[in-house]
């Protein structure tokens, strides 16, 4: 059985980069690990940036560097707290995501990673 945790919450709660978390996630353990692409879920043109790509990739590097799998990916999504985009229907949300969620899967393909985690909707109630 592979144990995975999250990068972005690595860093997080080490307050250090990529390559610092992934070393203390080995070090910890850790076989696997989420690759988190849920920065800029609210901001979708974001998601287009040929910058946002680099991050991501860069941070797949540090994983590997450090003898680590990218288990998985988190695609971009909106939590539950979040006010939907426009007036808040299933099209006006799914206008406004799919553009980040396409990039999230064509990165999720460039680095190896066989899964993709994706919450594509959400009901508030």
């Amino acid at each position: 059985m592979k144990i995975s945790t999250s990068l972005g919450h690595g860093m997080h709660i080490a307050k250090t980069g990529p390559r610092e978390a992934a070393a203390m996630m080995k070090k910890a353990g850790f076989d696997g690990v989420d690759l988190g692409m849920t920065e800029h879920q609210t901001e979708p043109a974001k998601l287009q940036e040929p910058e946002w790509k680099q991050k991501l990739l860069d941070q797949a590097e540090a994983l590997k560097a450090e003898g680590l799998e990218v288990a998985q990916t988190h695609m971009p999504y909106y939590y539950s707290h979040m006010k939907h985009p426009g007036d808040g229907s299933l099209k006006d949300y799914e206008a406004f995501m799919m553009p980040g969620w396409l990039k999230a899967l064509e990165i999720t393909a460039e680095i190896g990673c066989p899964v993709a985690v994706m919450h594509p909707y959400y009901r508030e109630e």
